[in-house]
């Protein structure tokens, strides 16, 4: 049985071009879905998985107190990897059909105000000699005002950088490329960083002290550091920026299409969720600003 999820996972990274984390998601759902049916319910093969063997998995996790986030991402590996059963004609059926994990709530991303960011981008040390301090800076300006996401900022090349045009090359999901524009200031900032990074046989954008590339932690430790100085919010790494430039984008009357194309959705449906906060932001401006916004009577 393992031989099948093996040969999936390999499709998923060669064929479907997944990340390795997401790939690593996968697997870890499904040998956590095999060892659950095959130590409960003694199943043999992949051919005797029912709709109920994956409701009583779900339901167990559940009970263990797993988010209705996390049940749907696990029901949606499971019937990834049955699909893809399915057309290997492993399997006659997909027993995940027809099962359905509790509706999620509409989450409503936590994140700094426009004024903190400022004060942030402000207060953010950037000695003109200091080649760390300029790049712990940048990285802050790149992902706050492009919405990229932590790995595609580690990835990118100097030859992403175009210098006449003032824009970088993003390498997003699934090796989708997308070209996002960046502000003047940014742009010197950029100048800057390159001109104290001097010439390496790296050729990644960003580098740690020791000329290597950078790592995840590395980005995730200067964001928490810096958004710590300003919020006191739960959440403070690098995707609490790329919520606050989709956030900011929008509640400053940004188009919802341009936001979707710079965040590197493959659907509006993925950006519309920033225009809940906006509107919860402007049910607050509304409700403090109207005359009777206060009182409890009908207007």
């Amino acid at each position: 049985m393992e031989a099948f999820v093996t040969s999936f996972l390999r499709f998923l990274e060669t064929e479907k071009r997944y990340s390795p984390l997401t790939v690593t998601a996968y697997a870890k759902d499904l040998d956590q879905f095999l060892a659950f049916n095959v130590m409960e319910s003694g199943v043999g093969n992949w051919g005797e998985v029912t709709p109920g063997h994956l409701r009583r998995w779900l339901s167990r996790l559940s009970k263990e107190g797993l988010s209705r986030k996390s049940l749907a991402r696990k029901r949606s590996s499971v019937r990834s990897f049955f699909k893809y059963l399915l057309r290997q004609g492993v399997v006659e059926i997909n027993p995940t059909e027809g099962v359905q994990t509790p509706k999620l709530e509409r989450q409503l991303f936590k994140v700094p105000s426009r004024l903190e960011m400022e004060t942030l981008i402000e207060n953010t040390p950037h000695e003109f000699d200091d080649e760390v301090a300029n790049r712990n800076r940048l990285m802050l300006l790149l992902l706050y005002s492009t919405g990229m996401r932590r790995a595609e900022l580690i990835e990118l090349r100097i030859w992403d950088w175009d210098i006449e045009k003032q824009t970088l090359k993003v390498l997003g999901k699934r090796n989708k490329v997308r070209i996002v524009p960046v502000l003047d200031v940014i742009a010197e900032e950029i100048r800057k960083y390159l001109a104290l990074r001097g010439e390496l046989n790296n050729d990644y954008l960003f580098v740690t002290q020791r000329k290597k590339k950078l790592y995840p932690k590395l980005v995730y430790s200067v964001v928490n550091t810096y958004l710590g100085t300003i919020t006191s919010m739960q959440k403070k790494g690098p995707h609490t920026l790329r919520h606050a430039f989709a956030t900011h984008v929008l509640e400053n009357g940004g188009d919802l299409l341009a936001v979707k194309e710079l965040l590197g959705h493959s659907s509006l449906a993925a950006t519309q969720v920033y225009t809940h906060n906006t509107i919860e932001k402007l049910k607050q401006v509304y409700n403090h600003a109207h005359p009777r916004g206060h009182k409890n009577n009908d207007i």
